[in-house]
């Protein structure tokens, strides 16, 4: 895997990692200070990245229905009241 500097990449642009990720698939590193900063990476790999995400949301959202049965939704400020987390402010509203 070819790491890019990035003072390279703002220098020379990105074609070079974009070809390498376009031709074989790669994820190209984009470095600062020999430091990993960014990756270039194929739009397929962001996509299934993104799918697994949603899926973890559903899974989340149905546990959390699960959870609440028969009892009826409270606010979220008198939840964080009781566990005593902080309150968050009420925000203005625009009318």
């Amino acid at each position: 895997m070819t790491a890019i500097p990035i003072s390279k990449a703002r220098l020379q642009g990105v074609g070079s990692g974009l070809d390498e990720v376009l031709e074989r698939g790669a994820r190209v590193p984009i470095t600062r200070r020999g430091k990993v900063v960014a990756y270039i990476v194929p739009a397929a790999d962001v996509e299934s990245l993104e799918r697994a995400e949603d899926e973890e949301d559903v899974r989340a959202a149905e546990h959390a229905i699960q959870l609440q049965g028969d009892r009826e939704p409270r606010p979220f400020r008198d939840v964080c009241r009781e566990e005593g987390w902080p309150v968050p402010k009420r925000r203005a509203r625009h009318r």
